[in-house]
């Protein structure tokens, strides 16, 4: 700081502007994301140039840097890629930035061999990799499973800006106004490999939910729909368990960057004994009655390390799927999607592992997650949805000698759903197979079998594999967002009453919101919660007997009107 309060990075700037009239201009490479000392609001910059409104202002820092520019043309082509291609570090390198291949091209044997250890220590933040940081867990899982923060919270913003300075996090765009930023972690193969092993070599598989838990709890993590991330990261933890099950004790961390068949990934999901109901269901949308196990689902392979959102409805064909399958990902559906949040791309005939990737060898599982008090199936048809290639002119054909079964979830999440199911039957598993067609009064029937499973619970006794007894309270913690009344400060009746009495939002039940209108007894507010016609107190109101304390009736004086 100089005698005014500048800082040197603030005197320099001054000094360069002397240079504006000239051809010239000044470029400064840094990391270091913090707005708030570089590149301010226009209201906080240290000068009348930069405050004025007659002036462009300050440009925002520049972000748009190469991404996806390989040395050749392409990334990928289509029916020349087999599984293992794919999976291999000098094929993962091309994706992302091109740190990564240059390097790898460019290195020695040495540098060769160490290349995830690399991308391990630039994600981690250290070179001791076995020691995360908190921020290297939150960086982990953002490559895994994806996080977005709370823009609203200052500590979010700031957690943000530490990942994008140390942690590998990318800025997606930094708006004119300059008050935050835009960030994430795009699609990389060798970052996502990386990342799931930090999570083997710190043991994270157990502490996850407590983890999102602190930062959901704290309004941190965006609200958005929780569900869909306690799904990914149920579906993730299942994919890396079958890792676990087949990889070499002397192998750690393993390589998780490997297709894995779906019969395993499904035991890991919901455990052996209910994947075996799993395995024996039929199609339900035509009149075939090959069981699931001994269709070509039953040898198929999934193959992902992580998660890429969908801008579109792009992500729902089998082109996207078996390029899904290149890259080591799965699909998050965008926001307005039809019918599907999730897709996990699935290769089917490859059992001599030489199948080469393309949109006609290549399936998938439909996930459709629900967060309600009741299961409510909601039918997903790949066919309509256009997913199949069969839907173009050109391949209608070849594809009528090509059905390609595929497999949709429905994933409810709730856990009261779980428990009146149980209790309405002691023996009835969390599993629900739907009913086979049996009519031949149905409409056609479908050219390619869909197997629907329905899924209902988040807990131990759903996922056996996967959710620990003491996790519980985590997930239905994360899934059940809190309210304005939860995060309130004063938690006592009185105080959360008065809270509602405020009619932020209105509400029926209880003593609710409607108890100040005098109305005819046979009213349908508050009718379920003995609500009677109070006329000493001059309106209805919840019988709350003779204990109630007085002087809080008092305060909350209610009135007709």
């Amino acid at each position: 700081m100089d005698g005014k309060g500048l800082t040197c990075y603030q005197i320099l700037c001054s000094v360069i502007d002397g240079f504006v009239p000239l051809d010239l201009f000044t470029i400064f490479l840094s990391t270091n994301s913090k707005l708030s000392s570089f590149s301010p609001p226009r209201g906080q910059w240290w000068s009348a140039r930069g405050q004025s409104e007659e002036t462009e202002g300050v440009q925002a820092p520049f972000n748009e840097l190469p991404f996806d520019q390989w040395e050749q043309e392409y990334l990928l082509e289509e029916n020349k890629h087999t599984l293992k291609d794919v999976c291999s570090p000098d094929f993962m390198v091309r994706f992302g930035r091109p740190l990564f291949w240059t390097r790898y091209k460019y290195g020695d044997d040495v540098v060769q061999a160490d290349i995830i250890g690399f991308a391990q220590m630039k994600l981690a933040g250290t070179e001791r990799l076995e020691e995360l940081s908190p921020e290297g867990q939150l960086a982990v899982l953002g490559v895994r499973v994806g996080l977005s923060f709370n823009l609203n919270r200052e500590k979010a913003r700031f957690t943000e800006q530490r990942l994008v300075e140390g942690y590998m996090r990318v800025i997606l765009s930094v708006p004119k106004h300059r008050e935050y930023i835009y960030s994430g972690y795009p699609s990389e193969p060798i970052l996502a490999e990386a990342a799931a092993q930090l999570m083997c070599l710190n043991n994270m598989n157990d502490g996850i939910p407590s983890i999102l838990h602190k930062w959901c709890e704290n309004d941190l993590i965006a609200k958005g729909d929780r569900r869909e991330l306690v799904a990914r990261l149920l579906i993730t933890k299942a994919h890396d368990h079958v890792i676990h099950t087949l990889s070499s004790p002397r192998e750690s961390p393993p390589t998780y960057s490997a297709p894995i068949l779906l019969t395993d990934f499904l035991q890991a999901l919901v455990g052996e004994e209910l994947a075996q109901l799993i395995f024996d269901a039929v199609p339900d949308n035509s009149s075939d009655q090959t069981r699931l196990i001994d269709s070509a689902l039953g040898k198929a392979k999934l193959n992902f390390t992580h998660w890429a959102k969908a801008a579109d409805e792009g992500a729902v064909t089998d082109e996207a799927a078996w390029i899904g399958l290149a890259r080591n990902m799965a699909w998050q559906c965008f926001d307005q999607q039809k019918a599907v949040d999730l897709i996990t791309p699935l290769l089917l005939w490859d059992e001599n592992q030489d199948s080469k990737l393309g949109p006609d060898n290549v399936s998938g599982i439909f996930w459709q997650i629900q967060h309600r008090n009741k299961l409510q199936k909601v039918e997903v048809d790949a066919t309509d949805l256009e997913f199949f290639s069969c839907c173009l002119p050109d391949t209608t054909k070849a594809e009528k000698g090509n059905p390609r079964p595929y497999l949709t979830i429905v994933l409810n999440l709730d856990e009261n759903t779980e428990k009146r199911s149980r209790k309405q039957d002691q023996n009835s598993p969390p599993i629900y197979l739907s009913t086979p067609r049996t009519s031949p009064r149905n409409a056609s029937e479908s050219h390619h079998p869909r197997y629907t499973i329905m899924i209902s619970g988040c807990s131990q006794n759903v996922f056996p594999m996967l959710i620990n007894g003491g996790e519980e309270s985590k997930y239905a913690s994360i899934l059940n967002s809190r309210t304005l009344l939860d995060e309130h400060a004063r938690q006592g009746q009185d105080f959360r009453q008065a809270v509602e009495n405020l009619k932020y939002a209105w509400k029926s039940k209880g003593r609710g919101c409607f108890h100040q209108v005098h109305r005819h007894e046979s009213s349908r507010l508050n009718g379920s919660e003995g609500v009677v016609d109070d006329e000493n107190n001059g309106a209805r109101g919840e019988d709350r007997g003779g204990d109630e304390d007085e002087g809080t009736a008092r305060t909350l004086k209610r009135r007709k009107v």
